[in-house]
């Protein structure tokens, strides 16, 4: 069952944050897919071939081909901040 606490707890886990208008949106909206998984599950599939892939795929490889890439150092003339050979960033995930 799904409950506002279940919710909550997904929504920290991501570290998301939500009104409680919208917990109570998310409790009916996961509920429902909940329910329609639970009336897929009750399909019979025995005649069903497993497939990691709803339609056949066929990976067509290319050639591996050797070139030149750009140097770090001219990469780095672009950055607004270094460190070495790296770019500092400002910090976008908090503790």
């Amino acid at each position: 069952m799904i409950t506002k606490d279940v919710i909550k707890k997904v929504a920290d886990l991501s570290r998301l944050r939500f009104s409680d208008e919208e917990l109570e949106s998310f409790v009916n909206e996961f509920s429902n897919i909940v329910s329609f998984v639970g009336m897929i599950e009750e399909l019979d599939t025995s005649n069903v071939e497993p497939s990691p892939y709803p339609i056949d795929i066929v990976n067509e490889p290319r050639e591996d081909v050797v070139f030149e890439s750009v140097k770090v150092e001219k990469i780095l003339e672009n950055a607004p901040k270094r460190k070495g050979k790296f770019i500092v960033v400002p910090r976008v995930i908090e503790r």
